[in-house]
């Protein structure tokens, strides 16, 4: 059993890779205007984020779980991509990626202060 569950840990490990990979991949394709590119890496990513979480239909609208400020901000790229509009997709990835950082480990150290 612990084999299953050190090949489940890897094959885990490596989609998250694989998922930090097409998530710059999106901010550099942004970056750079190019709306394509940044579709493809979106549609990467969404695929390794659902093999990895093994997200049923209902969470796929809530990847990022309980981050509500995330969610919203993904939404609102996809929705940018899908209508083709640059400039909205920039800001919603910025924000997703505030959102995302400001959601880590550095926020409960305050609370510790």
């Amino acid at each position: 059993m612990s084999s299953i569950s050190s090949i489940t840990s890897t094959n885990n490990q490596n989609g998250i890779n694989l998922m930090v990979q097409d998530f710059q991949a999106i901010g550099s394709a942004l970056q750079s205007g190019n709306l394509s590119s940044a579709k493809g890496a979106v549609s990467n990513f969404q695929t390794i984020l659902q093999s990895v979480s093994q997200a049923s239909a209902s969470s796929s609208s809530q990847p990022f779980g309980a981050n509500t400020k995330a969610n919203t901000d993904y939404q609102n790229l996809l929705a940018s991509l899908q209508s083709g509009n640059l400039t909205v997709a920039q800001t919603a990835f910025n924000s997703l990626t505030t959102d995302l950082l400001a959601s880590g480990p550095t926020q409960t150290q305050s609370a510790a202060s």
